[in-house]
């Protein structure tokens, strides 16, 4: 049997291809928020925050009702949004399998810009569609790659 690409209907908008991200992570014996301390954050391929965990409210000072359904722009610091969305819109329309841990700037409900250890990966189906994003940070150690800067 001959092998076929992928077909995507180039006139569906990227929208239309996506899937609604769950609101909660689940694992076996309780939701991941459970099991680790990290800050994780997913966002769909629009850059609206879907997912937002008990660690990203500790480290970042955003409770989850006020980041839920907001754009990514509450935690990526004003000087650092033209280049997030430049690279966040590039990953999206051609997601590769890989992912970049680095000490990020994170604008944080206090209105500080700090550092936090964080590995970003596109989330994308089998056919390498893009879905979105998710950001997994902690605030101990340093991996000394500053990405911007």
């Amino acid at each position: 049997m001959p092998m076929h690409e992928p077909h995507i209907r180039p006139d569906f908008p990227l929208a239309s291809r996506q899937i609604r991200m769950l609101p909660c992570l689940v694992l076996p014996r309780g939701r991941i928020g459970d099991v680790t301390d990290h800050a994780i954050v997913v966002a769909d391929a629009d850059g609206t925050i879907t997912w937002w965990s008990p660690g990203a409210e500790i480290l970042f000072g955003h409770s989850t009702a006020a980041a839920l359904g907001q754009s990514l722009d509450l935690i990526v610091p004003d000087t650092l949004r033209a280049r997030h969305w430049a690279g966040f819109q590039r990953a999206m329309e051609a997601p590769q399998v890989k992912d970049l841990a680095a000490d990020m700037p994170v604008l944080c409900g206090d209105g500080r810009v700090r550092e936090f250890v964080g590995r970003l990966m596109v989330l994308s189906d089998g056919l390498g569609v893009a879905l979105g994003a998710v950001g997994i940070f902690t605030a101990d150690g340093t991996t000394g790659i500053k990405p911007f800067g």
